[in-house]
């Protein structure tokens, strides 16, 4: 393991952390999206999540109250897309694994139309 990043854990810095390449191998795309650039999309703002949730449950009402609701739609699916991107990116993420459901694939027209979305 890198020391700087083991430094940087110990000293709980996510300033040096986020100059450290990483990856991340299990993201869901429509998931994964800063709260506060979807904020600033959505023009409305967005309550931070809980440290912890109590479940899963807990976590998906989260998110179906605060951020589904505001992102509905093709073009709000594209917009959590892309925010995952974005926060991968901000992260220094260099290998990224996001996992889209079929569902989500059929929301923008199929698998031709969404390899072509995501590549752009």
């Amino acid at each position: 393991m890198n020391k700087s990043f083991t430094k940087a854990l110990q000293t709980n810095s996510l300033d040096d952390i986020v100059l450290i390449p990483k990856s991340d191998l299990h993201s869901h795309a429509g998931r994964g999206g800063n709260v506060k650039y979807l904020s600033a999309w959505a023009g409305k703002k967005i309550p931070l999540p809980p440290a912890k949730f109590q479940s899963l449950a807990d976590m998906q009402e989260w998110y179906s109250n605060n951020i589904r609701y505001l992102s509905c739609g093709v073009e709000g699916q594209i917009k959590r897309w892309e925010a995952c991107f974005k926060q991968a990116c901000d992260d220094n993420i260099t290998v990224l694994a996001l996992s889209f459901s079929v569902a989500e694939i059929e929301l923008v027209g199929g698998i031709d139309n969404f390899i072509e979305l995501v590549t752009k």
